[in-house]
């Protein structure tokens, strides 16, 4: 489990044409909630290292 902010990890990304893209990130916030129905849920926030190009484009595009 990743439990500091800052922490690096790599992080694959599928859109839906099928090129993958692996990013470098860091963990910026964790969220951990216990839920019944559920168990834990865990969310957090990553903010990702140097983009690359193609990274960028694809992601201007899903955001238009």
């Amino acid at each position: 489990m990743i439990e500091k902010k800052n922490t690096p990890v790599e992080l694959e990304v599928k859109p839906a044409f099928g090129v993958i893209f692996t990013l470098l990130c860091k963990i910026k916030n964790i969220h951990i909630q216990e839920n019944a129905e559920d168990g834990l849920i865990m969310s957090f926030g990553m903010e990702v290292i140097d983009p690359p190009q193609n990274f960028k484009i694809v992601l201007q595009k899903i955001l238009q």
